[in-house]
């Protein structure tokens, strides 16, 4: 494998205290324990060949306070950062990609209803 790329995701409501714990443990999963078991598994290969990349889909919501989805971007960020450092001496690309917001139903179940997502207009 030369090319590991992760895009998996979901959102929950932004009102945290409400949101059942056990959907909490899935999102931050799903967003955490997933690409670093992912990146974990297809490293060695790529380390041996001196050759690879690892592409994750992250979110510009990294860098805004987005209660736990914010968190969990931030942490790809921080951690893909990091792993871009610590491996490409030895050939290995680590990336994370924050695209900005487009308008779909997504933001709806974070329960922000289109136009009121919060976002600023040059995003």
């Amino acid at each position: 494998m030369n090319l590991l790329v992760n895009s998996a995701g979901f959102g929950l409501p932004l009102a945290f205290e409400r949101n059942d714990i056990e959907d909490e443990g899935r999102h931050l999963c799903l967003h955490v324990e997933v690409p670093m078991r992912l990146m974990h598994a297809a490293l060695p290969g790529m380390l041996e060949r001196r050759s690879g990349t690892i592409l994750k889909i992250a979110s510009a919501s990294a860098v805004m306070p987005r209660s736990t989805y914010g968190a969990v971007k931030s942490w790809q960020v921080q951690f893909f950062r990091w792993a871009n450092g610590a491996y490409r001496g030895r050939g290995v690309t680590v990336s994370a990609v924050c695209p900005g917001s487009t308008h779909t139903d997504f933001h709806a179940r974070l329960g922000l209803p289109r136009g009121e997502e919060g976002i600023p207009d040059w995003l």
